[in-house]
């Protein structure tokens, strides 16, 4: 908090004066420090090139700033951002200069500024300036400064700058109290500081969260074995005179704890159902893992610190903005307001450079896997070959990082900043991932943003198999590019399917066979699992069956599957019987051809939609989701393509829409 929000403060003797910060940059620094405690001094500048004001301005000197990340103390100058407007005036649109004064330095106070230029105006200590009037307003501040007639806008500001605080000094003083003694540390010694704070708290955290976790666990230990043995135990309660004596008995004839033999006397009868006896059996097991954990973490620094990184990394993403305060090094032209010392050219390493990147721009990544982006976003077109179906589309706005999944199962996070733009050469997506990824020659099968909100978000993961699962949206938070395995999978089993959802939505999944299965997202039906849970059977698969697709949708929302043969056809969601994870599902189509079978289910898109399919000789079809018709599950839909002799429906690419 010292170097994010900075504070400033006099004692007796000693003061202290610290400016604020960028998070993502401090973030950045601390990942940093974690991983190379031995990082040199510039490559820490270079992630924390200086400080970010609140109200913006410049850092025209980078000198100041690397004299107090080295010792503790420093004099940054920063002046206020200004540009150079020609303003008509008259009926002739005739033109003069003016200034325009768009932010000004750190705790200046906008109207106290402006009087004290008119004074010095006044005063005849200023000359060249004509009027001076504030129009700011929502949108920002903007305040103008029309010149005389043969005023000169360089040497205007050199006036402003040396005689009002357009341009001023902040002395940074990193003073703060360590272990209840003031001390002047570096920027190195401050970040190492929290770090070592944040450690201690963490372990604090889960030593409690652990002994919780144990004293839980007993009890619930204790349930089960009451569970285990309900007629002795009815017995017992059956014969036992009062309370004391049920206790004392049931700890001598179980081998149970004092604290076990209470919870189990204060257990409801609705605890003997079947249903809470596996719930039971459930948290039992997740507290054993829980447990694992939490030991794992106190035992092993390393797996601590990769923690504190997860934390890190999730506040960055959640509150970080973009850098407001620019930092240039001060050119031998421009007036400084200085010392000596604190106008000597900077070093090049603290100099920052902006994203290229504009917001609105748009990443695509083709069925190729090959990724861009463009800015403007270009009108969709029909693509022609099949590797130049875009199967990922979406504006870039503020994210900083695309996560993809590998068919192994694995995310690893794709920096923005690193995506090449549509003008220059197609890039790969697995050049983007660690070389470990491309050694593997592995594909990628999902590409996505994180929503917000990520806690009422889930991930959706099947196999070709039928084993599924649901795993939190916050395990993704924190990713390296290490990366983290989403599912795990056997040896003779793939990937298939990945996708968000909510609590609130179903579950489908279609067979060749033309079944589907429905159930909703809960936790009967689909428990939230850790990344290392294969998953349970989502239905029972027959022979020379398999499962062609997987989706998730609201209530009040349509279906649309499509068969090999090119015949497609709509279904209300009701029309699906619900049922319980593993069941054969419903017959939701009738096949006109016995060699006919299912290849694709999908959310109905819009009605002004098209579809893209693949054919087996390789051609990219598309039909309008107008020419669907609404069908009863038994009827046999609707003839949507027209195909070549002997040729049949591949594949339904859903992420392809247009």
């Amino acid at each position: 908090n010292l170097l994010l929000n900075g504070c400033s403060g006099i004692a007796v003797g000693m003061a202290t004066n610290i400016p604020p910060h960028n998070l993502g940059e401090l973030v950045d620094g601390l990942i940093a420090l974690i991983d190379k405690p031995n990082l040199p001094d510039e490559k820490l500048w270079a992630l924390i090139p200086g400080p970010d004001f609140p109200t913006g301005g410049e850092i025209v000197d980078t000198k100041g700033i690397e004299d107090a990340y080295r010792t503790g103390r420093g004099v940054i100058p920063v002046r206020g951002v200004t540009r150079v407007e020609h303003l008509r005036t008259g009926k002739r649109r005739k033109t003069k200069p003016a200034i325009v004064i768009t932010e000004l330095p750190f705790q200046v106070n906008k109207a106290a500024w402006i009087e004290k230029v008119a004074d010095l105006v006044n005063q005849g200590k200023i000359d060249g300036i004509g009027d001076i009037r504030d129009e700011s307003d929502r949108e920002g501040m903007r305040v103008v400064i029309e010149l005389k007639r043969d005023g000169n806008p360089q040497e205007l500001l050199r006036q402003l700058y040396k005689q009002t605080s357009l341009q001023q000094n902040f002395g940074v003083i990193l003073l703060t109290l360590v272990n209840n003694k003031p001390c002047q540390l570096s920027l190195r010694e401050v970040l190492e500081e929290f770090l070592q704070f944040r450690e201690q708290t963490l372990t604090r955290r889960y030593t409690d969260e652990l002994e919780q976790a144990q004293r839980r666990i007993h009890l619930v230990e204790g349930l089960l074995a009451a569970l285990n043995q309900l007629d002795e135990v009815i017995d017992i309660l059956r014969n036992a005179p009062d309370g004391t004596t049920a206790k004392g008995t049931l700890q001598e004839r179980l081998g149970i704890s004092e604290s076990q033999s209470d919870s189990i006397l204060a257990m409801p009868l609705r605890r003997l159902t079947g249903l809470e006896r596996q719930k039971l059996e459930t948290e039992h097991q997740e507290l054993q893992e829980q447990i694992a954990q939490l030991e794992l973490l106190l035992r092993d620094r390393h797996e601590l610190l990769k923690t504190l990184k997860k934390d890190l990394r999730a506040l960055k993403r959640k509150f970080n903005d973009d850098r407001r305060t620019r930092i240039r090094p001060l050119t031998e032209t421009e007036p400084a307001k200085t010392s000596s010392k604190s106008t000597t050219p900077a070093s090049p390493v603290l100099d920052v450079q902006p994203n290229t990147i504009p917001q609105d721009a748009v990443i695509e990544i083709t069925r190729k896997r090959a990724i861009c982006w463009h800015s403007p976003p270009p009108k969709q077109k029909k693509a022609k070959k099949p590797d130049d179906l875009v199967i990922f589309r979406a504006p870039i706005q503020k994210r900083t990082e695309l996560i993809t999944v590998t068919e192994s199962g694995k995310a690893y996070p794709v920096a923005v900043a690193d995506i090449p733009s549509s003008g220059s050469r197609t890039t790969p997506l697995i050049q983007l991932l660690p070389s470990s990824v491309q050694n593997k020659r592995e594909g990628t099968l999902s590409h996505f943003f994180v929503p917000q909100n990520l806690q009422a978000h889930f991930l959706v993961l099947m196999t070709e198999k039928g084993r599924i699962k649901r795993l939190a949206g916050t395990e993704l938070e924190g990713l390296t590019n290490r990366g983290a395995q989403l599912i795990k999978i056997k040896a003779d089993d793939a990937l298939q399917y990945i996708g968000w959802t909510t609590e609130k939505e179903q579950v489908l999944i279609a067979t060749s066979a033309g079944r589907v299965v429905r159930f909703p997202v809960d936790d009967q039906q689909m428990p939230i699992m850790g990344r290392t849970a294969q998953g349970n059977q989502a239905t029972r698969v027959r022979v020379n069956e398999q499962i062609v697709g997987c989706a998730t949708v609201k209530k009040q929302q349509e279906v649309m599957i499509v068969t090999q043969q090119g015949y497609a056809k709509r279904l209300q969601l009701d029309t699906l019987r619900q049922v319980s994870r593993g069941d054969i599902g419903t017959q939701a189509i009738q096949f006109r051809k016995k060699s006919d079978h299912l290849v694709g289910i999908l959310p109905c898109p819009a009605l002004d939609a098209e579809v893209p399919v693949i054919t087996s000789n390789n051609r990219v079809l598309y039909f309008p989701v107008q020419s669907v018709q609404q069908w009863a599950k038994d009827g046999y839909g609707d003839r949507v393509l027209k195909l070549e002799s002997g040729e049949v429906l591949r594949e339904v690419v859903a992420d392809g829409i247009l």
